[in-house]
């Protein structure tokens, strides 16, 4: 997060113009002279597009995804704070431009609730372990879980 904190996160669809795009112009310019003319050559240059645009959305996802991690990761450490309430993020990451820019992208609400939470600075305690609820505990009521140990089935014989 510290490497990437001066700077607002990269959007998909700038990498997908810069390493697409390029491509693209070319292969229109080149079609006219490697492709003949007709029905056969204007498929297979809508075939290549196609093909290349696909490609090129998927490469530009992967370097998209890898490209803004310290985003992905300081996005996660801010729900934690507005989930949990304590404060994990250092003042250092809170002034950064990234920090502002997802601050900005949030709700209000959510801004309030993370400015509440800032000025009350209760720490992340030493010991803290996540405590999940009994997710399975609304079956039990309708009769879907059954316990192994009441009931033995008892082996079947023909006479």
């Amino acid at each position: 997060i510290e490497m990437k904190m001066r700077k607002p996160p990269v959007s998909e669809s700038f990498l997908f113009m810069t390493t697409t795009v390029p491509v693209l112009l070319l292969e229109v310019v080149f079609s006219n002279r490697f492709v003949e003319q007709g029905w056969g050559g204007f498929c297979l240059t809508t075939l290549l597009i196609f093909g290349t645009v696909l490609f090129g959305m998927r490469f530009s996802r992967k370097i998209f995804r890898r490209v803004n991690r310290p985003a992905f990761n300081l996005l996660r450490a801010m729900n934690f704070e507005a989930s949990s309430g304590y404060v994990v993020i250092s003042e250092e990451i809170r002034t950064s431009v990234l920090f502002v820019y997802i601050m900005q992208r949030k709700p209000k609400a959510w801004q309030e609730r993370m400015l509440k939470i800032i000025e009350d600075k209760t720490k992340l305690p030493g010991g803290w372990k996540q405590t999940l609820p009994d997710f399975d505990s609304h079956l039990d009521e309708i009769g879907h879980i059954e316990d192994a140990a009441d009931e033995e089935f008892e082996p079947f014989e023909e006479e």
